[in-house]
């Protein structure tokens, strides 16, 4: 039996904690590189003025992307970065971008919900944190500044990368 705090937890209800906790960054790790590859579609449609809604397609061939490969990092890993049909490479920035905002999902779950707001300075911590106090059993408040700081990141890294490739901004975006 361990101690945390004015529980007496066992061996057992600890692992299944620790088995919660990484089953609850993996899911805000895939639910950040899911808004990563929308994000990727945003980064390459908005400054050539293209629709934002609509099947991925081939850069090279215009064929759509099957939606077993456009699964986010996964796909571009199982064809290899290149296109199934005609066999082009696709950028390795796809998976990076990916990769990159559900890193930031993730830090911003530890840095914000599971510390329970202690490193925000408009709001008073949790007396509780961790995923079990956070996550399944709701403040409303922190998981709101969570995903618009979520949000927020996502705009600050599109508007960076269209700027990478040389493109003004969109006012859509600004």
């Amino acid at each position: 039996r361990r101690s945390t705090g004015s529980y007496e937890l066992t061996e057992e209800q600890l692992a299944n904690l620790r088995k919660l906790e990484v089953f609850t960054y993996v899911w805000f790790f895939v639910l950040g590189a899911s808004a990563g590859s929308f994000l990727n579609v945003v980064i390459y449609r908005l400054p050539a003025g293209r629709r934002l809604v609509g099947r991925s397609m081939c850069p090279g061939c215009d064929q759509q992307i099957a939606l077993r490969d456009n699964i986010p990092i996964l796909g571009w890993l199982r064809l290899r970065g290149r296109c199934r049909e005609c066999g082009v490479r696709i950028s390795v920035r796809y998976p990076l971008v990916e990769a990159a905002i559900g890193g930031w999902f993730a830090l911003l779950l530890a840095g914000e919900l599971l510390s329970g707001g202690g490193n925000l300075p408009v709001r008073t911590p949790n007396m509780y944190a961790g995923v079990v106090w956070i996550i399944w059993y709701t403040k409303w408040d922190l998981i709101g500044i969570f995903f618009f700081h979520c949000f927020l990141g996502c705009v600050v890294f599109a508007a960076a990368l269209i700027q990478w490739d040389g493109h003004p901004l969109p006012r859509r975006l600004t």
